[in-house]
């Protein structure tokens, strides 16, 4: 008997079972699984693994994880519009996802990079990136709630010494 899933902590305490899609994406989960030798395959049980990510997070993740489990890339020697048809639906899945997730990206971001999800990693960093791409540094501190702790001086010299990017 195989492991279906991976028992694990939360930071708020809360206990979840990762289903293998997430575990077998995740460079983090491997490595929490391989050092100590656990066996996926044994029928022991396997102990809760604690993780420094928050139920939120893990949910969504499990969720994307898991659409991406049930809709694998179609085959090389699959039609033009097979590929197009797939490309298309994730596409549109990953719109709505963006969506989804826009008030708390940052805390996806932190849990992708945690658990070593590079494709999730990689799609909320460029959904991030987007959203800065031609803002000036008022909009963006404005936009991320940062405070502006330089002095009107500094201000000052910074402007005057980066004109040549705004030429």
């Amino acid at each position: 008997m195989s492991a279906k899933s991976i028992p694990v902590l939360t930071t708020d305490n809360n206990q979840l079972d990762l289903p293998m899609c997430v575990v077998e994406r995740s460079g983090a989960l491997i490595q929490m699984i391989n050092d100590p030798g656990i066996e996926l395959d044994s029928t022991e049980q396997i102990e809760r693994i604690p993780l420094q990510c928050g139920t939120q997070g893990l949910q969504k993740i499990i969720e994307i994880c898991q659409f991406y489990e049930d809709n694998p890339e179609p085959e090389k020697s699959d039609t033009v519009d097979a590929k197009d048809v797939y490309q298309q639906k994730m596409d549109e899945y990953i719109t709505q996802f963006h969506v989804d997730v826009k008030d708390y990206n940052w805390i996806l971001i932190l849990a992708a990079d945690y658990l070593e999800i590079k494709f999730i990693f990689d799609i909320l960093c460029k959904d991030v990136s987007e959203a800065m791409r031609g803002k000036t540094v008022q909009q963006l501190r404005e936009m991320y709630d940062i405070e502006n702790d330089f002095s009107k001086e500094e201000i000052e010299y910074l402007e005057n010494a980066n004109k040549w990017a705004d030429a």
